[in-house]
């Protein structure tokens, strides 16, 4: 329209574009423009597109054809019950309609529209991780990931779309238990059964209407027929139904009992074959399916046998593709796809044409936009069948290890760049492979995986998962023997996520890996099990213990050729040195990190070496300077990773301690209202957990509030951060150590023995959410100009006359805390 109008506007009369937006059943974003001219309105409420509510519903690049009756009374279903099932056999559209439905019904969803896509998982169990991730929930060490989601869902009025339920119905009560625990959200299930939980309605999504076999005037207004029409069209222009071919389009539409799938595989062959050529072919490969001892359901064999044809007229070459990419649970790129299907070089120089030939015939799918690397994906129904193939043809061994070799090097690659988002879309073909490794009992493989990817998944907060495969893997029958995969899985047991009641257990397994470690000559396993063992005893701030340990690791590291490791364990044994007051000895250490910088790989590694300089600098008393250098690493690590990430979230209390000391008690209490409002505020459980900040974040608060004169606060959140961190958990340098415990002891002094212990059990009982909601109050009623001391310094604080009275902040503001 625009196109047609822009040459021709009265005078006075203009466009101004409103930018590119997404259309509920429109296939591409479109550019709205808004018409301005004199006497015309010119501002509005905001457009009502599937971009004004959040949302990750997929992008769909193909129309919504035929459904509009089943679009209605599913929208309204939605309105009157919290559970509604699609149920129906694979290849009906569900879907597509749920997408459709969910995307109709966005705007009565002030909270959004979440899409879980349950096809890749082969565990019931793992469904709430799944759905955490689709929420962008990030797991919490030591908190199960359906308390993460219950607790962000049970404010929400959200609508939950799992797709592809079926394999997983043992998972069903957790959709009952959210539905219990968050009495606005609404849930949006596709499977081919119901779940069978109280207050579900299944609603049977029936196959597209077919035109009356008597009424020749009813087919162009068939929803089978336009189905058909418009799938023809994608792959031919000049397609259209005429009096020649309609009836020949019905026929075919009848045969396959109108399953929206089994069309668009039949119509992707209009390209070459008219309708009647495609009738007949279909007439001679396609049995009558409505009789017989077969015992699925007809239309579930219809659709086998659709996919059974379009699979018979590949080419030789297009088959062994076809099969071979079903291994692909999450899709792959053409440059992994040629890597694992074409390993021998056995389908030819180009792999592209191939899989540019199961585009066109609807067995494969490209649905990212242009903007990115194209990820070729294949519908589940499709890739169970090649699935099959794949198992019978012999290949299947060759290729899934080709695909774990694959895995590793992403991995790898992805570890190298400090680039986890490469990973992130890799995550379902990595579960696949270890999978299949366990299922085959194929522990060296396994294992050369999972350490492969261990640290992606703790950095993504996948801590349940990565111990699962951990102990999956250490529990097949070859891992009882002596081997480098047995020590690599016990020296992974240690991670910043253990909870502090493991430490014990976890020691002993480590210890276990350091010492077949060194009996097995395995230099980089020994390096990561002795690095993992000085990362038990820093937990602790166990110097003595961990120094040397972490003394070691360096040298190995150094020697394996890892400096970006190195120097992660030149940062333990630096941080002994500077606690136990050996400053000489740290900042050599300093130095040596600094020296090795310009040969780590990981863009992340100069702002690990920017931390401990500002760590230097803060034991040496330059405020400033350590402000500078913190804030630095703060703004790196939100640009690169975004604000929730947890190494954002800890250097954030670095900067608060740091602000704190140089005097600026509203800046440092406005830090520290900010990490705990990232955490508070992203969509994640507000758990406080060993290592990812939101612990360092309360008990800085409780520090601050001391300062400030809040000391009942002070004593809950300083417990409360202590108890959930299992020791110190501020900044690991002298004189924050000094100053907190100073704080701790006016706390305790001004508030009397009794009191004081009454206020620190009930911190420890604090529930996080409470812990954070407290924090974050005191934090900003502290920030507040009026709110502040105008100076502050580490000597008052020592004892040296202080009025800690000082600005006291205004508690009536607090509320019911």
């Amino acid at each position: 329209t625009v196109e047609l109008v822009r040459s021709s506007l009265p005078p006075g009369a203009s466009l101004r574009s409103l930018g590119v937006h997404r259309l509920r059943g429109a296939g591409q974003p479109e550019t709205i423009f808004q018409l301005e001219a004199p006497d015309l309105a010119a501002t509005f409420p905001p457009l009502k597109t599937l971009d004004a509510r959040p949302n990750n519903l997929p992008l769909q690049l193909t129309s919504f054809v035929g459904r509009e009756p089943e679009l209605a009374a599913l929208t309204a279903l939605l309105g009157q019950h919290r559970l509604v099932t699609l149920t129906g056999p694979g290849g009906t559209g569900k879907t597509r309609l749920a997408l459709a439905a969910a995307a109709e019904a966005l705007v009565t969803f002030p909270d959004g529209v979440c899409f879980v896509d349950l096809a890749p998982l082969g565990d019931p169990a793992s469904v709430p991780s799944a759905v955490a991730q689709a929420l962008g929930v990030q797991e919490q060490p030591g908190v199960p990931p359906r308390a993460s989601v219950r607790f962000v869902l049970r404010d929400k009025h959200l609508l939950l779309v799992p797709d592809n339920f079926e394999h997983l119905l043992a998972a069903a009560e957790f959709v009952a238990f959210l539905l219990q625990a968050a009495p606005a959200l609404h849930v949006l299930v596709t499977s081919r059964a119901p779940l069978r939980v109280p207050g579900e309605r299944e609603y049977a999504v029936p196959p597209l209407p077919l035109p009356a076999p008597d009424a020749a005037g009813s087919i162009a207004g068939s929803a089978a027929v336009a189905l058909f029409v418009a799938r023809a069209q994608d792959v031919r222009a000049d397609f259209a139904l005429t009096t020649e071919n309609a009836a020949a389009v019905a026929a075919i539409c009848a045969k396959l009992d109108g399953l929206p799938l089994a069309i668009e595989l039949a119509a992707a062959r209009a390209r070459a074959l008219p309708p009647a050529a495609l009738l007949a072919r279909l007439e001679h490969s396609l049995p009558l399916l409505t009789g017989g001892a077969r015992t699925v359901p007809a239309r579930q064999q219809t659709l086998r046998d659709a996919i059974d044809w379009s699979h018979a007229l590949l080419a030789p070459a297009e088959q062994t593709l076809f099969r071979r990419l079903a291994v692909f649970a999450g899709g792959c790129t053409l440059e992994v796809a040629e890597a694992v299907c074409n390993a021998d070089g056995d389908l030819g120089p180009d792999v592209l044409d191939g899989v540019d030939s199961l585009v066109e015939k609807s067995l494969l799918r490209q649905p990212d936009g242009p903007e990115r690397e194209p990820r070729y994906r294949m519908l589940e129904t499709i890739r169970e069948f090649a699935l099959e193939q794949l198992e019978v043809s012999g290949d299947a061994e060759a290729v899934r290890r080709e695909l774990a070799v694959q895995m590793q090097q992403i991995a790898r690659g992805a570890a190298a760049a400090s680039n986890w988002r490469q990973l992130d879309a890799e995550l379902d073909n990595v579960r696949a492979v270890l999978g299949w490794c366990i299922a085959r009992a194929d522990l060296d493989v396994g294992v050369r995986v999972f350490w492969a990817v261990r640290w992606y998944l703790e950095i993504r907060n996948l801590f349940s998962e990565r111990e699962g495969w951990r102990r999956a893997l250490l529990a097949l029958p070859a891992a009882t023997a002596p081997s480098i995969s047995r020590a690599r899985l016990l020296s992974s047991a240690m991670t910043t996520s253990v909870p502090v009641s493991e430490l014990d257990r976890v020691e002993r397994e480590v210890i276990e890996g350091v010492a077949l470690s060194r009996e097995l000559s395995d230099t980089l396993g020994l390096a990561s099990a002795v690095y993992a063992l000085s990362m038990r005893y820093f937990r602790e701030r166990r110097w003595e213990e961990c120094e040397p340990l972490a003394e070691e690791a360096a040298a190995l590291f150094q020697r394996s050729g890892a400096p970006d490791l190195a120097i992660e364990a030149l940062g333990y044994q630096f941080t002994g040195a500077l606690m136990r007051g050996d400053e000489a000895l740290a900042e050599a250490l300093l130095g040596e990190m600094q020296r090795l910088a310009p040969t780590a790989r990981r863009r992340t590694t100069a702002a690990a070496v920017h931390v401990r300089e500002g760590q230097f600098a803060t034991a040496r008393g330059e405020y400033g300077r350590a402000r500078a250098l913190f804030a630095e690493v703060v703004h790196g690590l939100r640009v690169s990773d975004g604000a929730t990430s947890t190494g954002h979230m800890v250097f954030l209390i670095f900067l608060a301690w740091a602000a704190l000391l140089d005097g600026d008690v509203a800046a440092a209490a406005a830090t520290g209202e900010e990490a705990i409002r990232l955490q508070r505020g992203r969509l994640r459980p507000h758990g406080i957990g060993v290592g990812d900040g939101s612990s360092m974040a309360i008990e800085f608060v409780g520090a601050i509030a001391g300062r400030c004169g809040m000391f009942q606060e002070a004593a809950l959140l300083l417990s409360a951060g202590t108890n959930w961190q299992g020791g110190d958990s501020g900044m690991p340098v002298p004189v924050v150590v000094e100053t907190r415990a100073a704080i701790v002891a006016r706390v305790r002094a001004e508030l009397g023995e009794a009191a004081f212990a009454e206020q620190w059990a009930a911190g420890a009982a604090l529930s996080p959410e409470e812990a954070i909601e407290l924090g974050a109050a005191v934090a900003a009623e502290i920030a507040r100009p009026q709110s502040s001391p105008e100076s502050f310094s580490h000597s008052s604080l020592m004892g040296e006359g202080d009025d800690l009275a000082q600005g006291v902040p205004d508690r009536a503001r607090l509320g019911e805390l």
